[in-house]
């Protein structure tokens, strides 16, 4: 039976449906990072540090002070590339050897169907590496690619509260003053939200509230939304989702006993977007790039999808990864 040439199989079309593809609101860390395109091949972004120093006076007339740029460091690596690729299955194509125009909606939809679960397994992907990007290092270590980036997160923002939160005599109190304190000084920018996942909240909201610290407010938000806006001038989110790792185990992307406390002023992190590196994608291609044919023995048609990105941290000052239990 010969197959039905669908519009959405010619390139420009195709790409322009994927590009509009969203990320879903409850990717969390994907949220927070806004999408900016390169395009060069590799990664290259400042890291930029916060300084403390001020002017001091000058004279009438008199030469301008010299000042040293900002405390600056350049980090130069290459893109994080997925390229994955699915066989339509048999229902797939049965709607696409369907004489006729009244089966083109459902063969399109079964098709975009498809590019959206290789789009989504990839988003998982980026969110994974978003949280290891808090945490100061993304290590990738499969059979095709090895990789180890130093988001450069200073020793002193990577702390183990002492003693643990679910230890005799936890100051969670102490702890959470001294981070907002060292994120503010370092980088010159208020701490504002903590992110953790709802075992680390649980074991944060019992303490806060046998402490008296909680409003009846607070405890009703808790209990309606799953977050507390407010103790210690922070909105603590808990952020629960997960994947499941090669070994087939489920992971939380924040785990347990850890928080991510940040502040989110003068744009701290981006998602670098770079070009793509298919032989078939148009010139200036950026970010995804999508692509089907059909192969004649054994009779079948394949989608590809690829995507290029690196999540770049360019304030590591304003990140406290901390281990709390």
């Amino acid at each position: 039976m010969v197959e039905q040439q669908l519009t959405l199989f010619q390139p420009r079309v195709l790409n322009g449906v994927i590009e509009k593809f969203t990320t879903p609101e409850t990717l969390l860390g994907l949220s927070l990072m806004p999408e900016v395109p390169s395009p060069t091949p590799t990664v290259e972004y400042d890291v930029i540090e916060g300084s403390r120093t001020m002017s001091t006076p000058n004279q009438p007339g008199a030469a301008a002070h010299v000042i040293n740029r900002l405390g600056i460091r350049t980090i130069s690596t290459s893109f994080i590339y997925l390229r994955d690729k699915k066989v339509l299955d048999a229902v797939t194509l049965r709607w696409l050897r369907q004489p006729g125009t009244w089966a083109t909606p459902y063969a399109e939809q079964a098709v975009l169907r498809e590019f959206r679960d290789l789009d989504n397994r990839m988003l998982r992907f980026w969110e994974w590496c978003v949280w290891q990007m808090f945490s100061g290092t993304l290590i990738i270590a499969t059979s095709r690619v090895t990789a180890n980036i130093d988001y450069g997160i200073k020793p002193t923002h990577k702390p183990t509260a002492a003693p643990l939160w679910t230890a005799p005599g936890a100051k969670p109190d102490e702890n959470i003053r001294t981070w907002k304190r060292l994120i503010a000084r370092d980088s010159q920018s208020p701490a504002d939200s903590v992110y953790l996942n709802e075992t680390t909240m649980g074991v944060f909201y019992e303490w806060a509230k046998a402490s008296g610290l909680l409003s009846e407010k607070q405890k009703d938000e808790y209990w309606e939304t799953g977050r507390l806006s407010g103790p210690f001038g922070l909105d603590w989110i808990v952020y629960d989702l997960g994947y499941v790792d090669d070994a087939g185990n489920e992971q939380t992307y924040i785990p347990d006993g850890y928080i991510v406390m940040v502040s989110k002023d003068n744009e701290p992190w981006q998602m670098l977007t770079g070009p793509s590196a298919d032989d078939d994608s148009p010139e200036g291609t950026i970010g995804r790039f999508a692509k089907t044919w059909k192969t004649q023995d054994p009779s079948a048609r394949q989608i590809l999808l690829e995507h290029i990105r690196f999540p770049a941290l360019l304030r590591p000052d304003q990140v406290v990864y901390a281990r709390v239990f």
